[in-house]
């Protein structure tokens, strides 16, 4: 993510991204882009991918473990507490020059200097920071939330630029805190969720996870974000599905969570799914019966599937007749067939 950000500082300038002069003069200097433009060399064109991928570039600060005298130059300033020599050590030096292959020791050492810099009062070091909050794919704790805003608001007291536009996004933005906080009434208020809603939040319980993509439903304002899993609540909720929707794609949910557990009460909703026309809930059930010695009933519920557009029924009635069985059988089925 850093990397990402040193983008975006090296934008904010407008000097010649190839101009030509002493690195260790340059360091000498105030300005953060004529450093980066002189001490950096970046194959034409490909600026922006350098600074991502870490290719395409040299520089002249030498390696961590035998640093050039530009190098020593700059963490001397910046051991004496000089913010823009802490933010271009942290930033450009360890971030970029010395983490090629985005080492994280590296990258948390980078980090280090980079706060240590914004809590000099470095402008371009808030900013880093304040960025890096609005662009994370991962949700920041409330605590960092507040970080941020702070930062964001006395850049811009200062004058700063974009720093209105991040300031907004960071309070439109959700905490983890607030992440948990919003699960957790959807979850207490679930009855009066819709059937979609209730099946995402049942999947988001029983994966540890949400995906915008997956359980666009819920319409939590962030990207992807972790959670702890909870099987407990995503049974309870499969089962109100079941109960007061009638929903199939509960059942056959709740019959491979069970399953996942090791439970032969998942095919007692296996069972319930498929006799509610659930392809895929036939096609199990229809190999769970072939496979515990009710090879007509198997036929049956497998044929019932293809009819129902199960893509892998006709796989198992070929496995059938090759082979005798379908290749899926497992040795707890008889135990739950005798139940």
């Amino acid at each position: 993510m850093y990397k990402y950000l040193a983008i975006l500082c090296v934008s904010l300038f407008t000097v010649d991204a190839y101009a030509e002069s002493d690195c260790l003069n340059q360091l000498k200097g105030t300005n953060v882009k004529s450093i980066v433009d002189t001490c950096f060399t970046f194959e034409k064109g490909n600026t922006d991918m350098a600074i991502l991928f870490g290719t395409n570039f040299s520089h002249e600060f030498g390696t961590k473990d035998k640093p050039s005298s530009e190098a020593i130059y700059l963490k001397k300033l910046a051991d004496n507490g000089n913010p823009q020599a802490q933010f271009v050590w942290g930033k450009f030096v360890l971030g970029l020059a010395y983490n090629k292959e985005s080492n994280l020791e590296m990258q948390k050492e980078a980090e280090y200097w980079i706060d240590k810099s914004a809590n000099n009062g470095y402008p371009l070091a808030m900013f880093s920071i304040v960025n890096s909050y609005v662009n994370s794919s991962a949700l920041k704790s409330e605590e960092e939330k507040m970080q941020a805003i702070a930062l964001a608001e006395l850049l811009h007291d200062n004058g700063f630029p974009k720093a209105k536009e991040l300031l907004n996004k960071i309070k439109g933005n959700n905490s983890k805190d607030d992440f948990i906080l919003t699960i957790n009434k959807l979850y207490q208020n679930h009855e009066k969720l819709s059937e979609q809603q209730v099946l995402d939040l049942a999947s988001v319980f029983s994966r540890g996870r949400y995906y915008y993509s997956q359980h666009s439903s819920l319409n939590l304002g962030v990207k992807n974000s972790k959670l702890s899993k909870d099987f407990e609540r995503s049974t309870l909720l499969l089962k109100h599905l079941v109960k007061v929707h009638k929903t199939p794609e509960a059942g056959y949910q709740l019959g491979k969570l069970l399953e996942e557990k090791n439970s032969g009460e998942s095919v007692k909703y296996y069972l319930w799914a498929a006799k509610n026309e659930h392809s895929e809930a036939a096609g199990w059930i229809g190999e769970f019966y072939f496979c515990t010695g009710e090879k007509e009933t198997g036929m049956n519920w497998l044929n019932k599937a293809k009819t129902l557009g199960y893509e892998y029924a006709e796989d198992a009635l070929g496995e059938i007749e090759d082979l005798g069985e379908p290749t899926t059988c497992q040795p707890s089925w008889n135990s739950w067939a005798n139940r």
